[in-house]
C-alpha cells in the first residue's frame, strides 16, 4: 500500500529526522491553499528534495517504509555516498549535529565470534591512533542486527576530483601536500595500522577550521581498518617501496594531469615551471621499479622536506589558493608541527603584571624621573601622610587643609620635573652621523 502524505510526515516526526518546530513549518508550506495533488506522497518527496528539507536517500527510505534504516544508534542518517572509494558509506549526524561517516560491516563478520573479536580489537587499537593526515576511527555502532564503523567525516574533495576538473596546483603546493602524505603513511606503518589505498581517490583535500576558511590539509580517508575485517574484498598492504612508488605516480598525475605510462616523459617536459629538485624527486620515484629500489618512507619524506626548505629559502613562494597546515580535530592529541607547514610567529608568553611594569618604566624614562628619585619621593610622601594621620588621631586637629597643601606641593613638583625634561629634550642638538 502506498504511503500517504500524513504517514510521510509521521515518519519524519517519529524518527526525529527534522526538528519539531521545523516540521510544522514544512507542513504549512506543503498544505498551503491552491497546491495541486496535496495528497500525493511522491510529489511531496520531490518537493522536499527540491527545497532541501530531505535528501533523495531519506525520501526513498520513507516512501519504502524503511525509516528504521535512517536511525543508527544515536545517529540520524542524512545521505549515502554513491560513487568513489567511499561508495555505500552513510553520512549521518551525531547528537551534536556533527556529520560522521558510517561504514556498514558485513553480517558474516558480526555473526562469527572470532572475526568479530578481531574487528573489535582492531577498532580499539585504531581509535588510539592520532595523526593529522589520517581520518580518525570513532568507534563501533550496533543497531539491532546491523553494525557500523563510525569514521571521521571529511569536508572537501579528493585529489582525483581535482584532476577530473582539470585543476592544476602549483608544483610547490603539490610537494607540500605529498610531504604530509609521506608523514602520514610513515606514521601508519610505524603503528602497524592498515594504510588504506594509495590512490588519488583516497587522498582528500579537506577544509580546516570554520566553513569558508581558506586553509586546507590533506587526509588519507580510508585507512586504519583492513577491509577484510569488515567483510569486504581482501587487500594486501603495499610495502614501503611500493607505497613510495605509488605516491610518486600520484604526484606525477596531479602535476601533469596525465596518467603516467610504462615509460613516462620527464615531468619537467610537461610542467616547465616545476623546480629542478622537485622534478628530479618525482622522476626518481616514478621511473625506478619499487622491487629494484627499496626505499624508506621516512627517509623519502625527509628528502622531500629538505627539497622544500631549499626551494623556499631561494625564493619566496606565495600560496594564494592553498595553505597547507597540519591539524588535529576533535579531541585528538596535539601533533608536532610538520616541517613543511606554514610557519607561524608566536608572541612570547608574559604576565599582565610584567607588561604593566615595563609600561611604567617606559613612562618614567620618558618623563626623566630616575627610579631612585621616585623611591625617595614615594617614601617622603608616605612619611608625610603618616605624620598627618598620627597628629590627627592624637590631638584631634582638623589637618585636612594641611594635607591638601602637601599633596598639591607634591603634584606641583612632579609636573615641574616633567616640563623641564620636555624642554631640555627640545634643546638637545642632533649629532651628525658623519665623523
Amino acid at each position: 500500500m502506498p504511503i500517504t502524505v500524513d504517514d510521510f510526515f509521521d515518519a519524519i516526526t517519529q524518527n526525529q529526522i527534522v526538528g519539531l518546530g521545523d516540521i510544522e513549518t514544512i507542513k504549512a508550506g506543503w498544505k498551503k491553499a491552491g497546491r495541486e495533488a496535496v495528497t500525493d506522497s511522491s510529489k511531496l518527496a520531490r518537493w522536499m528534495i527540491v527545497n532541501q528539507y530531505l535528501s533523495v536517500y531519506q525520501c526513498e527510505k520513507i516512501l519504502k517504509r524503511k525509516t528504521d534504516e535512517l536511525v543508527v544508534g544515536n545517529y540520524r542518517v542524512k545521505d549515502s555516498v554513491t560513487s568513489g572509494p567511499l561508495e555505500g558509506w552513510l553520512i549521518a549526524d551525531d547528537t551534536l549535529h556533527r556529520p560522521t561517516y558510517l561504514e556498514q560491516i558485513n553480517t558474516s563478520i558480526t555473526s562469527d565470534p572470532t572475526k568479530s573479536k578481531a574487528l573489535a580489537d582492531s577498532i580499539q587499537k585504531s581509535t588510539d591512533f592520532q595523526n593529522p593526515q589520517v581520518s580518525r576511527i570513532i568507534g563501533l555502532i550496533q543497531e539491532g542486527d546491523r553494525a557500523y564503523l563510525a569514521r571521521e567525516y571529511a569536508q572537501g574533495e579528493s585529489l582525483q576530483s581535482l584532476i577530473n576538473r582539470k585543476v592544476r596546483l602549483k608544483p610547490i603546493q603539490v610537494a607540500k601536500l605529498f610531504s604530509l602524505l609521506f608523514t602520514g603513511f610513515s606514521a601508519l606503518r610505524g603503528s602497524g595500522a592498515f594504510p588504506g589505498k594509495v590512490s588519488l581517490e583516497s587522498f582528500w583535500l579537506c577544509q580546516t577550521g570554520k566553513p569558508g576558511a581558506s586553509q586546507k590539509t590533506i587526509r588519507i580517508i580510508d585507512a586504519l581498518i583492513d577491509p577484510k575485517l569488515l567483510g569486504n574484498e581482501a587487500s594486501h598492504p603495499p610495502t614501503e617501496s611500493e607505497t613510495a612508488h605509488k605516491l610518486g605516480l600520484a604526484m606525477y598525475e596531479l602535476l601533469t594531469l596525465q596518467s603516467p605510462n610504462s615509460n613516462p616523459a620527464p615531468v619537467s617536459s610537461l610542467v616547465p615551471e616545476i623546480p629542478d629538485l622537485i622534478a628530479e624527486f618525482v622522476d626518481s620515484l616514478v621511473r625506478v621499479a619499487p622491487d629494484k629500489n627499496p626505499v624508506s618512507l621516512l627517509a623519502t619524506g625527509k628528502q622531500l622536506r629538505v627539497i622544500l626548505a631549499a626551494e623556499e629559502n631561494n625564493k619566496h613562494i606565495e600560496m594564494e589558493e592553498l595553505v597547507v597546515v597540519g591539524v588535529v580535530e576533535g579531541a585528538s592529541k596535539k601533533a608536532k608541527p610538520v616541517a613543511v607547514a606554514e610557519s607561524q610567529i608566536e608572541e612570547e608568553p608574559g604576565s599582565g603584571a610584567d607588561r604593566l611594569l615595563e609600561l611604567v618604566k617606559g613612562w618614567l624614562e620618558k618623563a626623566g624621573i630616575a627610579t631612585r628619585d621616585l623611591i625617595l619621593f614615594t617614601a617622603g610622601s608616605l612619611s608625610f601622610l603618616f605624620v598627618i594621620i598620627l597628629v590627627l588621631v592624637v590631638f584631634s586637629f582638623d589637618l585636612i587643609p594641611l594635607f591638601c597643601l602637601g599633596l598639591g606641593a607634591a603634584l606641583g613638583y612632579g609636573i615641574e620635573r616633567f616640563l623641564n625634561h620636555a624642554e631640555d629634550g627640545k634643546n638637545v642638538p642632533v649629532q651628525s652621523s658623519q665623523s
